[in-house]
C-alpha cells in the first residue's frame, strides 16, 4: 500500500493537501527508500497552485538524496492498479483515500507490536522499571484507540 500510495502522491499531487500527506509518518514506512521519498515530498509540501507536475517532481527530487531519483522517477510513472475516471484522469478519492488509512493502520499496527514486544520483555524482567511500564501501556491503548479510529473510517 505504501508504494502506490507513493505513486498516488507523485502521479496525482493535486489530490493531496498537506494536512493528508502530514498523516502519513515517514517512520512508519516499512521501506527504507520510501521512507526517504515521502520525507522529501513532506519537506516540498502539496502542489502548488500554477506549478506544473514537472516543476513540483523537480523539486521533489531536489529535496531527496540522489539514491532515491531513481525510484521518484519510477512511481511517477507505473500505472496504478485502478480505473482512472475517463472525464478527468484521476483515480477515484476513495482508492487515494483508503491508500492513506491503509498506510496509517499498518505503521500504528507496527507501532502497537513493538510496544507489545517491549511490554513482554520488561514484565518478566525482575528489575524493570514500572513506570516505564505503565507510559507504555497509556500508549499502546493511545494507539489501539488509533487504529480502531481508522478501521471505523472503512466502516
Amino acid at each position: 500500500a505504501e508504494r502506490q500510495l507513493l505513486q498516488s502522491i507523485l502521479q496525482h499531487p493535486s489530490l493531496f493537501s498537506g494536512a493528508d500527506l502530514d498523516l502519513v509518518d515517514p517512520a512508519g514506512m516499512a521501506a527504507p527508500a520510501h521512507r526517504v521519498v515521502l520525507e522529501a515530498v513532506r519537506g516540498v509540501g502539496p502542489l502548488a497552485q500554477g506549478e506544473t507536475l514537472a516543476g513540483w517532481h523537480g523539486r521533489v527530487n531536489d529535496a531527496a538524496p540522489l539514491t532515491v531519483h531513481p525510484l521518484v522517477a519510477e512511481l511517477s510513472v507505473d500505472p496504478l492498479p485502478v480505473r482512472h475516471d475517463t472525464a478527468t484522469g484521476l483515480p477515484p478519492a476513495s482508492y487515494t483515500e483508503s491508500l492513506l488509512r491503509r498506510v496509517r493502520e499498518v505503521a500504528v499496527s507496527r507501532r502497537i507490536n513493538d510496544a507489545m514486544a517491549t511490554m513482554r520483555r520488561l514484565a518478566v524482567d525482575p528489575e524493570a522499571d514500572q513506570e516505564q511500564l505503565r507510559t507504555l501501556s497509556r500508549q499502546l491503548q493511545e494507539w489501539e484507540r488509533e487504529r480502531a479510529a481508522l478501521r471505523e473510517e472503512v466502516g
